[in-house]
């Protein structure tokens, strides 16, 4: 299915998709760590959140945010030379079924060059257990991988708002089961 992308509430998985030219008209760069590429709202909303999480003395940087079609698409097709298409489905999103290309994902880390470490870190006890309180939730997460087609990303980010963050996480839905 084509996603309407005239609802605030965009779901992009692997089953809803963004046509090749899509790009948000309001994107903007956040003026915090890592100054990742976001619509306005949610590079706002994430430049709280980094200013407190810089407060509690803890580091976070971002390692992508916003992409295009085109650069999802060269991400997906060196997965494949890689991985082969059965692991890189589980992995990488196919170009247009992305929601980089929404401008409304982050992918957080804390300077260490291998995503699957973020898991281990204070930073991401601290953005699972606050994220809600800026509109992010945890896309991916763990025991979710049937309904999301991903496996658990504790690095991946979604803004939805804080009132569906809220919602979303107190019914322990992922985006997927809400929308």
């Amino acid at each position: 299915d084509k996603v309407d992308t005239k609802v605030s509430l965009i779901l992009v998985n692997k089953y809803h998709q963004l046509d090749e030219n899509y790009v948000p008209k309001d994107l903007v760069q956040a003026k915090s760590c890592g100054n990742p590429t976001l619509t306005k709202e949610a590079a706002e909303a994430y430049d709280r959140m980094c200013t407190d999480i810089t407060k509690a003395g803890l580091f976070m940087n971002e390692a992508t945010s916003y992409r295009s079609y085109a650069f999802q698409q060269a991400i997906y097709q060196d997965y494949l030379k890689t991985y082969g298409q059965t692991y890189t489905d589980t992995i990488a999103a196919r170009p247009g079924f992305s929601e980089h290309q929404t401008g409304l994902a982050v992918d957080l880390n804390t300077g260490d060059p291998s995503f699957s470490v973020f898991v281990t870190t204070k930073t991401y006890t601290w953005v699972k257990d606050h994220c809600i309180d800026y509109g992010f939730i945890l896309r991916y997460p763990q025991g979710k991988e049937a309904v999301t087609g991903y496996r658990f990303e504790s690095w991946h980010y979604r803004y939805v708002g804080i009132e569906t963050a809220r919602k979303i996480t107190e019914l322990g839905l992922t985006l997927d089961e809400y929308v």
